[in-house]
């Protein structure tokens, strides 16, 4: 009878550490696989302004580039992104 017990709590704490093992993994991966939404604001070159720049940055905008429209007009798209 002594030794179902022992078996018995040695089954529950090896559960229990595997549990928390595979908890901690599934939250790596999450970590690991960021999802990202993106921003395309478009901008004359003139019209650049840094408040607008700064807000977007204190609202976690990162700025990644820059779509040159090519129709003379002068305007671009600056993409931005954050982690949603």
């Amino acid at each position: 009878m002594l030794k179902k017990r022992i078996s018995l709590v040695i089954l529950v704490a090896v559960v229990l550490v595997s549990l928390t093992g595979w908890t901690a993994y599934t939250q790596k991966d999450k970590s690991s696989n960021p999802r990202w939404e993106y921003k395309a604001i478009g901008l004359s070159s003139i019209s650049v302004d840094d408040n607008q720049l700064n807000t977007l940055g204190a609202q976690g905008w990162e700025f990644v580039g820059l779509y040159p429209v090519a129709n003379g007009t002068g305007g671009d798209y600056y993409i931005f992104k954050r982690r949603k």
